[in-house]
């Protein structure tokens, strides 16, 4: 067995206790940042996903899906946020502001095919995008 003696510290016990408090804390915070760089709970934290109505930022306004059909629905270009046009296949969150910033600056989309003026939407990937999208009235 291994002597052991008692670490002596010059610090009084205030300060002793406030440093390992903010020891702690810059624990939780590094434990917090392996979680995910997104600032959403890991899968399977026993967390739920948050809705979309609860990102930063979201307003208050109609659903930007409709449902078209038993099982499907398509997203209104017009109305879809950041985070829905994600959820279209080829489109990440470089193409989503893209495309958002393509209706703020040019107005609304008349048509779907009007996605084709977005740059980074060619043929290709309108094809893929296209099904899944419609545009509201």
């Amino acid at each position: 067995m291994i002597a052991t003696r008692p670490i002596r510290s010059d610090l009084p016990a205030q300060d002793q206790a406030r440093a390992a408090a903010i020891l702690l804390l810059a624990l939780l915070l590094f434990a917090g940042s392996l979680a995910g760089r997104s600032g959403r709970p890991a899968a399977g934290s026993g967390f739920p996903p948050l809705p979309a109505s609860a990102a930063p930022g979201a307003e208050s306004r109609r659903p930007a899906v409709l449902p078209v059909a038993a099982g499907e629905a398509r997203l209104d270009l017009n109305m879809a946020g950041s985070e829905e046009l994600q959820r279209l296949p080829g489109i990440g969150p470089v193409l989503a502001r893209r495309i958002l910033g393509a209706r703020a600056a040019q107005g609304r989309f008349e048509g779907v095919e009007d996605l084709r003026r977005v740059p980074g939407i060619g043929p290709k990937r309108f094809e893929r995008v296209a099904p899944f999208v419609r545009v509201g009235a």
